[in-house]
């Protein structure tokens, strides 16, 4: 486990830096978690929560390829139809392929 107060304060460091420097302009938050416990989360600038509709594809995908090489996940050349069944079939051919 690291040094909680040497991680705080090299965090309040790169926040003087984060707040002040307009080359993070666009940067609104910082947060930082050791062992899934947050012990820096400073907001600097724009709204509390932003959206994040560009993010959510990247998370998404590096949570699936986690979850690929650990074995968690069918392999990719599964039918979408076999891995969700509520995806179902497409009306009109048949064929795997619904709604989802």
């Amino acid at each position: 486990m690291p040094d909680l107060a040497a991680v705080r304060a090299a965090c309040r460091l790169i926040g003087d830096v984060v707040g002040s420097d307009p080359r993070y302009a666009h940067t609104s938050h910082l947060r930082v978690l050791v062992a899934g416990d947050p012990v820096f989360d400073e907001h600097y600038r724009g709204p509390a929560v932003a959206d994040v509709f560009s993010v959510t594809k990247t998370v998404v995908a590096t949570v699936a390829g986690i979850a690929a090489r650990r074995g968690l996940l069918p392999g990719l050349d599964e039918p979408l139809h076999e891995v969700l069944p509520a995806c179902g079939t497409r009306r009109r051919t048949g064929r795997p392929g619904g709604t989802c």
